[in-house]
């Protein structure tokens, strides 16, 4: 059996004594670093902060090993290794969480409209985890979630308008990167969330989904 529970404060009160003592680049340390990446990774309970905070220890420590060790020592190819499945873990969880809010801000929109405060608070979620989830990605695929973001926050901006003008002021100033144009915010907050709903709430979900499905209140 996996004691995660406990395992985790100990990584995490003897890692960075081995930093201080021992230095980073000490081989100790650096397997230490896998470790700690090794616990969040394997731990079902670690949330998206957690897996975060492992790939960034990684991340700094994979050109130390390099250094130390060399690209073919088994402690460097760990690293390495161990890195990849904790990006392709945080981007499963980014795509579940996303995939998520989406059908929440389309439900809530159908049954209730645009100004209702279900709808507000899943737009309110979606848009910015969509531009978060947009700086780990490049190409077709971060213009494709900030436009889709975008899109989001211009509907609700206009709906806004359509109610009355402080409303719509409201809106826009929440929104005026979107109106204007400009580079979105980022809001780490929101993704966290999102994960927090799908893995806390996540059959309570479902059972609003099929709700809205079968024409009735998600509550």
């Amino acid at each position: 059996m996996r004691h995660y529970a406990e395992s985790k404060p100990l990584v995490r009160h003897w890692l960075p004594v081995a930093q201080r003592e021992l230095g980073p680049q000490e081989g100790l340390t650096l397997e230490m670093t896998t470790i700690f990446a090794i616990t969040f990774y394997n731990d079902p309970q670690s949330s998206r902060a957690d897996l975060l905070e492992a790939e960034s220890l990684l991340q700094d420590s994979l050109p130390m090993a390099l250094r130390t060790f060399g690209r073919a020592h088994p402690s460097a190819r760990i690293i390495i290794q161990r890195l990849e499945d904790l990006r392709r873990k945080i981007n499963k969880l980014d795509e579940g969480a996303l995939s998520y809010g989406r059908d929440l801000f389309v439900k809530f929109l159908a049954f209730f409209g645009p100004m209702h405060k279900h709808t507000v608070t899943a737009a309110a979620n979606i848009v910015p985890a969509l531009v978060l989830v947009s700086t780990r990605v490049s190409g077709a695929d971060k213009r494709r979630l900030v436009d889709d973001a975008k899109k989001i926050a211009l509907a609700q901006v206009r709906a806004a308008r359509g109610v009355d003008d402080a409303t719509g002021k409201k809106f826009a100033r929440k929104y005026a990167w979107a109106l204007s144009n400009d580079a979105p915010p980022v809001d780490a907050a929101s993704v966290d969330a999102l994960h927090r709903v799908m893995r806390e709430e996540l059959e309570q979900i479902k059972t609003g989904i099929a709700r809205c499905d079968a024409g009735l209140s998600p509550y």
